[in-house]
């Protein structure tokens, strides 16, 4: 077995030194051919900042020994003011932007943030509730701003109840207690959601239905006076816009001002020419 080895070794340092592979000159016995080179070495970097909200950080990777890599961090807001670079939990650099050489093992570097909020102050946060507005009783009136609106803590708000024909106002009420004895209210939005009830009896001015036929001296609404109360000006517009948004106590036929058999748009608009004659 020993002797067929022997003449295979031959058979093939002949063959590669007629191929030129093999110097002339090596012996029997001396053929030793160059390992393949090792595989190259790579190592890890991580960057990241503490604390970790702080700022953004670039730089983590698998790198071969030698490369060179390019290690930065910013801020995400300038509540947090950069301090200084640790490598492997030491000290390391003082400039936000630096290059470091990969060289024998892996390496963990931290950008470390102080968090200043002074410099400069944080902006403040702006709060809002809502602000609800209620008819007692229900579709006694309407009001000059859309119920459960969100509202600033602190902002001064004007509140306006217009009431459906029939009722009169009694108050504005809030918590259990009267607030306003007019229609108009002006209130400062607390810290918490709100609700102000405006407070209507019903109490027409008109006596009821007219006793017999040809009775001269009941008296009957005007064109455009939607909400009955003897003047035709932009609340009954107002009236009229609500009736057509299917808000608010209105009644249709008083709504329908141009007789067309439909509230909407252009009912409100004959309000406004009415009451433009009438001036």
């Amino acid at each position: 077995m020993g002797v067929i080895r022997k003449y295979w070794k031959r058979g093939w340092a002949a063959l590669l030194c007629a191929a030129g592979l093999l110097p002339a000159f090596a012996q029997e016995g001396e053929f030793d051919p160059v390992n393949p080179p090792e595989p190259q070495v790579m190592y890890r970097v991580k960057v990241t900042a503490q604390p970790e909200e702080a700022a953004y950080v670039s730089g983590t990777g698998t790198y071969v020994i030698g490369s060179t890599v390019y290690v930065g961090t910013s801020a995400t807001s300038p509540a947090f003011r950069f301090s200084h670079w640790l490598k492997n939990g030491e000290e390391y650099a003082a400039s936000e932007y630096f290059t470091f050489n990969v060289a024998d093992g892996d390496a963990n570097f931290v950008a470390v943030y102080d968090y200043d909020p002074s410099n400069p102050s944080e902006p403040q946060l702006e709060l809002r509730h809502r602000l609800m507005l209620e008819c007692i009783p229900e579709r006694a009136c309407s009001f000059n701003r859309t119920s459960g609106e969100k509202v600033k803590e602190g902002e001064m708000v004007y509140l306006r109840a217009y009431p459906s024909q029939g009722f009169e106002f009694q108050g504005w009420y809030c918590n259990g207690e009267k607030v306003g004895s007019n229609e108009s209210l002006n209130i400062e939005m607390p810290t918490g959601d709100v609700t102000y009830y405006a407070r209507y009896v019903f109490n027409p001015a008109n006596p009821g239905e007219p006793q017999g036929g040809g009775q001269m001296d009941v008296e009957t609404n005007q064109p455009g006076d939607v909400n009955g109360d003897k003047v035709v000006d932009v609340t009954d517009a107002v009236g009229v816009v609500n009736c057509y948004l299917g808000q608010g106590a209105v009644d249709q036929g008083l709504a329908d001002v141009n007789g067309d058999g439909m509230v909407d748009v252009t009912d409100a608009v004959a309000v406004v020419n009415i009451y433009l004659k009438n001036e």
